[in-house]
């Protein structure tokens, strides 16, 4: 824990940005192994004692136009906010509305792998409970374009039939959140 601090943090997602394909899928993997290897309640510790700062730098990069480093950080974010060692992360951050248009932001990327990460985060912020009633109220007003892109959305690897169910629940809670802000 002593090597994550802020300043590594910013050190390491310097590199990430480098144009050596190498050096920055290194400066990633170590990202990654500082925040998901080793003591979980450390790491969830220094992310909600750095909360402001730490997503400060990682929504600034997810702004950048590189492709590497955007879909690393999407997937980063993914990651972090489905993982059982990070609670009070994923309340904060879901907690926060601005961060729910940051994430509806990504859905209008040009790529579709961009999309596809970004749309696999939308569905933490759907199923989760810890949105303010502002987020609520943001996915109401989009429930039908989400609607779309959930049944639009699709994972490779995933049996049909399991897609399926997975899109019926999402659909199901977001419709859920309708009735309750109503």
């Amino acid at each position: 824990a002593a090597m994550l601090t802020m300043e590594n943090v910013e050190k390491i997602l310097e590199y990430s940005q480098r144009s050596s394909f190498d050096v920055a899928s290194d400066a990633f993997e170590t990202f990654r192994e500082l925040i998901f290897l080793g003591d979980h309640q450390a790491s969830e510790e220094f992310l909600v004692n750095n909360f402001d700062d730490f997503f400060k730098l990682i929504h600034q990069l997810l702004s950048t136009e590189q492709y590497f480093v955007h879909r690393q950080l999407l997937v980063f974010l993914h990651d972090l906010l489905s993982s059982d060692h990070f609670p009070r992360v994923h309340t904060k951050y879901i907690a926060n509305e601005e961060n729910l248009m940051l994430v509806m932001k990504q859905l209008v990327k040009s790529t579709e792998a961009i999309k596809h990460d970004a749309m696999k985060i939308l569905i933490i912020f759907i199923l989760s409970p810890a949105r303010s009633e502002t987020g609520n109220k943001i996915l109401v007003k989009n429930q039908g374009k989400i609607i779309g892109l959930v049944e639009g959305f699709n994972l490779p690897d995933v049996d049909e039939e399991d897609m399926q169910e997975q899109k019926e629940m999402v659909i199901t809670h977001l419709k859920k959140i309708t009735t309750q802000t109503s």
